[in-house]
């Protein structure tokens, strides 16, 4: 049997209406499933990135205390020097005391003029503060307001038992912190030893 085609006729079938509709069907079901992924990964990556960001400052804290340390000319307990003036709140437990000896080290003009530059941390509400002030006595019986204060860490509740030990040149840092997204509490601790002192 002879299967004759018409002339311009075309075995080739055209999509039906139904074909169509299921195809952007299935398009619009992936796109809406595509963009939940991306969204949901864009809000965990944010996530992370805020608890790495909390971690760090912690972190960054006990670090940076850890450096300015090393980098003094003397510590002192708060127990053995504790000037008048000082800020009253939660400290750290020590002073550090820098000698200018005619070198300015700071951008400060100011700097130039005194022998001695003084350096605390303090807990002040949820943030630990790094304040400073300069004088030309030694162990001045007052820290004069000559000085500035630095964020150094936020969301501190507790800076615990932050000392520094003369008898056994021993710094201990303790400073806890409270994720306010989530009331977690993580604890930072650092213990160093200072035989150079």
């Amino acid at each position: 049997m002879l299967n004759l085609l018409q002339a311009g006729s075309s075995n080739k079938k055209g999509y039906t209406i139904i074909e169509i509709v299921m195809a952007i069907g299935f398009l619009g079901i992936s796109i809406v499933i595509y963009f939940s992924i991306m969204r949901s990964t864009e809000e965990s990556a944010n996530r992370i990135q805020k608890f790495d960001d909390f971690m760090l400052n912690g972190r960054y804290a006990t670090e940076y205390v850890i450096e300015d340390v090393m980098l003094a000319d003397e510590i002192i307990s708060m127990e053995e020097y504790y000037p008048g003036g000082i800020q009253q709140s939660d400290t750290l437990g020590f002073i550090l005391i820098n000698h200018n000896n005619g070198v300015n080290t700071d951008t400060k003009d100011y700097d130039n003029y005194f022998k001695y530059k003084y350096i605390y941390y303090r807990l002040t509400g949820d943030v630990v503060f790094r304040s400073t002030y300069s004088h030309n006595s030694y162990r001045p019986e007052n820290a004069p307001s000559n000085g500035g204060d630095n964020v150094l860490a936020k969301n501190v509740i507790s800076i615990g038992d932050s000392n520094y030990c003369p008898e056994d040149r021993m710094l201990f840092i303790d400073i806890e912190t409270q994720d306010p997204a989530s009331s977690k509490k993580y604890k930072f601790m650092e213990t160093k030893y200072l035989g150079k002192y």
